[in-house]
């Protein structure tokens, strides 16, 4: 993907999954079972919120949690 350029790192994977080890949220998934589509998403946009506070405190940056948010993540414990 990245052949054709210098000192880029490798991308050892690509992934859209959540590792449900460090992040789940049991409320949601009850929900989700339920099949309760609308307590979905007022708890999705809670934990955006929530989310997005942590976010403003550590970097002064403030987000809108009506806007669609694509999170790019980073190893930094991978050696080359």
């Amino acid at each position: 993907m990245w052949s054709d350029h210098e000192n880029i790192c490798q991308i050892s994977s690509i992934t859209n999954a959540q590792n449900h080890r460090y992040w789940s949220d049991r409320q949601l998934y009850d929900f989700m079972e339920r099949g309760d589509l609308e307590a979905m998403q007022i708890r999705k946009k809670t934990l955006k919120r929530k989310f997005f506070q942590v976010v403003a405190d550590q970097t002064g940056k403030i987000m809108d949690p009506e806007v669609l948010t694509i999170v790019w993540a980073m190893n930094t414990n991978v050696q080359i």
